[in-house]
């Protein structure tokens, strides 16, 4: 069996585990040996939510200045409501 040599993949892979058994961002950080700032970071680089799973995609909506959900349609291609893109 092949090994992956991936750093990010073993990233991700030994930060879900600290967010997972850790209860949260600060203490998987002190256990990481890393600071907060860098976990929260790499959850967002990842697309981790602060138990561990992976989050779903959100974009920011720009006219009403909150975020909402993207949407996927059968070919690939976000669906949003029009009328409220700028």
């Amino acid at each position: 069996m092949d090994e992956i040599l991936n750093i990010d993949y073993h990233t991700k892979i030994l930060l879900k585990e600290a967010l997972r058994r850790y209860k949260g961002p600060a203490e998987a950080s002190k256990h990481l040996k890393i600071s907060k700032r860098t976990v929260f970071r790499y959850m967002q680089k990842f697309n981790i939510t602060i138990d561990g799973k992976n989050a779903t995609k959100v974009q920011r909506c720009s006219k009403i200045n909150r975020f909402m959900p993207i949407r996927v349609g059968a070919n690939g291609h976000s669906k949003r409501n029009r009328s409220l893109q700028t």
